[in-house]
């Protein structure tokens, strides 16, 4: 048996098992995922449980990464690049770290690929989630303006970690200027009262990503719906790390994404089910529904 630790500090996140076990149960792996509510100075204790085998695998909040990295002996290229490792597993008795923020983020662009040219990009939050989304856009996106908003305008220390190519403004969220692509990457719900700006804050040419993951419909998104903007929903992204993740602890190809949305819709009701269902078939249009193993960015 798989037994997989879920490390999260928001009280949403014990969806996961259920996400988990599901996808588990339908591919016939044994596997047993299990949710643990930790605060930030908990995170080592997991360390125990994967050396001593009473836990095979760690998927981690991504506000946790830069701590989970600290308990790997060995990380991947990218994890270490970073410094964020969101996927823990054991080889040969040793912790490895992986990284799947970039890779999930990229794919939920990819899925209905609507930028065009070098979009502009404006980025909510300075935490690790926000570095993996300006890392992604820097990569891959060849952004021609990258501003990351946060509560004061200095660079965050991990500022120094994306591409030269690439040189982001810092601002704070009160200066927010509209942009082709709006991410929120605080890791929750955003106030949009902590923008401040005067008159509108999208346009009906933007491109909205809540990275929100557990919430149907957050009030960004119903916000930029109103306001004309294509939007796509942090479930996802969430869905696509966990079949990076399942991957690294089972070493077996994910299959279909349909199997993990099932599993994902049965921990909610049938009413935020639905939401979801909607959200994902705007998202599918004229797009393949078969994920397979793909290229993977760590």
């Amino acid at each position: 048996m798989f037994n997989i630790r879920l490390l999260g500090i928001d009280r949403d996140c014990a969806a996961w098992p259920r996400l988990f076990n599901g996808v588990g149960k339908a591919l016939n792996v044994n596997l047993h995922a299990s949710y643990q509510h930790v605060a930030p100075d908990e995170v080592q204790g997991v360390e125990s449980e994967l050396r001593s085998g009473r836990v095979h695998g760690v998927a981690v909040d991504p506000a946790l990464a830069h701590l989970a990295s600290a308990l790997c002996d060995q990380l991947s290229p990218l994890a270490r690049k970073l410094n964020l490792a969101d996927t823990l597993a054991v080889n040969k008795g040793k912790i490895v770290g992986h990284h799947t923020l970039v890779a999930g983020f990229v794919s939920m662009i990819m899925e209905v690929s609507i930028l065009r040219g070098s979009p502009s990009v404006a980025i909510l939050g300075r935490g690790n989630l926000a570095l993996a989304v300006a890392f992604a856009f820097g990569e891959y996106f060849n952004p021609r303006r990258l501003i990351v908003y946060g509560n004061e305008a200095e660079p965050p220390s991990w500022a120094d970690v994306l591409s030269p190519a690439i040189v982001p403004e810092f601002k704070p969220y009160a200066s927010f200027e509209p942009a082709e692509a709006l991410v929120n990457a605080t890791g929750g719900e955003f106030d949009l009262r902590l923008l401040g700006a005067a008159g509108k804050l999208l346009r009906s040419t933007d491109v909205v990503y809540d990275l929100v993951p557990f919430a149907p419909r957050t009030s960004l998104l119903e916000y930029a719906e109103k306001e004309g903007c294509s939007i796509r929903h942090g479930s996802s992204m969430l869905i696509r790390r966990s079949m990076d993740a399942f991957t690294v602890w089972t070493r077996r190809d994910p299959f279909l994404v349909e199997q993990w949305r099932n599993a994902f819709l049965k921990s909610y009701s049938e009413k935020e089910a639905e939401e979801f269902r909607k959200a994902w078939l705007y998202e599918d249009e004229s797009n393949p529904r078969r994920i397979g193993r793909r290229k993977s960015i760590d």
